[in-house]
């Protein structure tokens, strides 16, 4: 094992990261908790110690998430999901709702189920990416993160 030599380790948090009621993110142990940019997380989630989330991801409601977990860019985890720990999940991923992830997940890819099981693999400019860009979840979760930055510009000029 590798001691840490005492180094304090904390959480960082992207520009435009909007976090919900009652999620709770635990700062890192071994290294740095990330939250990337643009990245939405829904109420009542727990993010484990030491994740690393990577920028526009929207994690969904009541969504539990292990420590020592990557999660690359433009990921979307629907409500009720489970992650175990120590699991990368690849850039443009779709986890569905409900699903229990217990082991890696490749870029561009689609996965439901408990344990979560490959349904079938996206590539880029397919119908499926279109849809998922496209979907009500995405252009809510874009909405209200514009108005997160809207009222947090307003909030840095009225108390500057």
């Amino acid at each position: 094992k590798k001691k840490n030599n005492n180094k304090d380790f904390g959480l960082i948090i992207g520009d435009n990261v909007f976090i919900g009621n009652n999620t709770i993110v635990q700062k890192g142990v071994g290294r740095d908790a990330i939250i990337g940019e643009g990245t939405v997380v829904n109420n009542v989630c727990n993010l484990g110690h030491d994740l690393s989330i990577g920028k526009n991801c929207t994690i969904g409601l009541s969504t539990s998430i292990s420590g020592y977990t990557n999660i690359a860019d433009n990921v979307y985890i629907a409500p009720g999901v489970t992650i175990s720990n120590r699991v990368n999940i690849g850039s443009h991923s779709f986890i569905g709702i409900g699903s229990l992830v217990l082991s890696d997940i490749e870029d561009f890819t689609k996965v439901v189920g408990r344990p979560a099981k490959n349904i079938n693999a996206r590539r880029k400019g397919s119908n499926l990416d279109k849809i998922f860009n496209d979907s009500p979840w995405i252009r809510a979760s874009k909405n209200k993160l514009k108005k997160f930055a809207l009222v947090r510009k307003l909030h840095e000029l009225m108390f500057r």
